[in-house]
């Protein structure tokens, strides 16, 4: 698992669709669906259920979310802080 797969899942999660996922996230549907699929293997589980191009999650996928979510609000709250201390310094 790598921070890539939770950020495509989040996004992914947030768009409700492959293809839109995919195109704000700048890669190939191909590349997103194998990233999702490849999660879910690491997990043993759906993380998704895939209905008429809609996509939509399943309770293991819900309990993924949460832990996601936390996840990547971490790393965005230490990119905030150690950019925050930089401007610091130059203003020191």
């Amino acid at each position: 698992m790598n921070l890539n797969q939770l950020y495509y899942f989040n996004e992914l999660v947030k768009q409700h669709q492959f293809s839109s996922a995919a195109k704000r996230l700048h890669i190939s549907q191909p590349s997103l669906s194998n990233s999702i699929k490849t999660l879910e293997k690491e997990l043993n589980c759906n993380l998704i259920d895939r209905r008429n191009g809609r996509v939509e999650l399943t309770k293991y996928g819900q309990i993924f979310l949460e832990s996601a979510d936390s996840i990547i609000l971490t790393l965005e709250n230490a990119k905030h802080n150690i950019n925050h201390t930089k401007q610091l310094k130059i203003i020191l």
